[in-house]
């Protein structure tokens, strides 16, 4: 069983990162067999990979009749010392220098997508420090968590929701959620002002997209998970009410912001409200202690909000962008339960209905 050869007249293609690939001690060229041997008919280079190995890299998938739809500006730099890797500035850096050189890292990229007929360039979304403040906030969210959970299996043990017995562990879930609100009103004071992120991103992203208007490149902004940059959901309709009529789109990330809201302690995702700029959406879900897993039969199924099959989710770019590390089998796997689904952008497949070899 095998996934199908995609033509010019779809409008839809699965693709599959190279982040999945083992980095160490593995060679490019082994980690770039290991993703082409999923056998999803896009392939898109992730943010790990540095610019030198692009053009090595995509003639192998287009030799082996795979396809580049869009790639990802790259995260990593070389240091100058032994070929070490370091993360890249940020694009929304408050330090005009760093602002400035992260600019300047996208503006090469678009020249190199543009000499390698790349049509695509996925921006990966602004993060806070990994250290200090959002270190705090992942470590109090996961007791939170750890302590709701609890408290939801206690009540599903009830056969009945009108069971009076259930009201103490309600009111123990309304207690700790709203102690969680203040600490997350709390460690916000710790936090730069947003708007001055938000600021410096419009800055580069101005003359981001007039480069890329001129050598033909679209950009995408990847939706945000960390809370308070200016890629949460929330944000990005301003991001685009700015730059109307630029070649920006976004790729939908459900489990950033599903994880985004719950972070800071909200019930409910913001309503999607840009689907005319959306060009692609990650494929993934959370399992039940809100780590993130391939889409299968377990899990919280977050895609359903925006895939039925009255109202079938048919974006240019369904991207499965797993961790490193991810088993071909199990990538094998979630690229079928894509094909029952119809999340690959074709109709779900009617029972006895083979798969179309790719």
């Amino acid at each position: 069983q095998c996934y199908r050869e995609p033509s010019e007249g779809d409008d839809t293609m699965l693709c599959l990162t190279t982040r999945m690939a083992p980095a160490a001690p593995s060679t490019p060229e082994e980690r770039l067999k290991s993703v082409l041997e999923v056998e999803i008919p896009g392939i898109i280079l992730g943010p790990e990979v540095p610019r030198s190995d692009w053009a090595a890299m995509i003639q192998e998938i287009r030799g082996a009749q795979y396809f580049v739809p869009a790639i990802f500006a790259p995260s990593l730099e070389n240091s100058g010392k032994n070929g070490a890797k370091r993360s890249s500035p940020s694009l929304d850096a408050e330090d005009s220098t760093e602002a400035q050189f992260a600019r300047d890292q996208v503006l090469d990229s678009l020249l190199r997508a543009e000499d390698l007929s790349i049509p695509s360039m996925i921006l990966t979304p602004p993060r806070l420090a990994p250290q200090g403040p959002l270190s705090k906030l992942h470590q109090r969210h996961m007791e939170w968590a750890h302590q709701r959970n609890q408290l939801h299996a206690d009540l599903s043990s009830f056969p009945s929701r009108e069971d009076p017995q259930r009201l103490p562990f309600e009111r123990e879930l309304i207690r700790l959620q709203a102690e969680y609100v203040r600490f997350v009103e709390n460690w916000r004071k710790q936090i730069p002002p947003v708007s001055r992120r938000r600021n410096a991103l419009l800055r580069n992203l101005d003359k981001i997209l007039d480069e890329a208007d001129r050598r033909q490149v679209s950009i995408s902004l990847r939706e945000g998970m960390d809370p308070e940059t200016p890629c949460e959901r929330h944000r990005l309709e301003e991001i685009f009410s700015i730059f109307d009529g630029a070649p920006l789109s976004m790729i939908l990330d459900p489990v950033a912001a599903w994880l985004n809201m719950d972070m800071q302690g909200f019930n409910e995702v913001p309503a999607f409200t840009l689907a005319q700029e959306c060009h692609g959406i990650v494929l993934s879900d959370l399992d039940e202690l809100h780590r993130e897993i391939l889409i299968g039969e377990k899990g919280l199924h977050l895609w359903e909000q925006y895939h039925s099959e009255e109202a079938p989710l048919s974006l240019p770019l369904h991207i499965l962008d797993p961790h490193e590390g991810t088993l071909t089998a199990e990538l094998r796997h979630c690229r079928e339960r894509c094909r029952e689904l119809g999340l690959d952008g074709l109709p779900p497949p009617k029972p006895g209905e083979p798969f179309k070899i790719f």
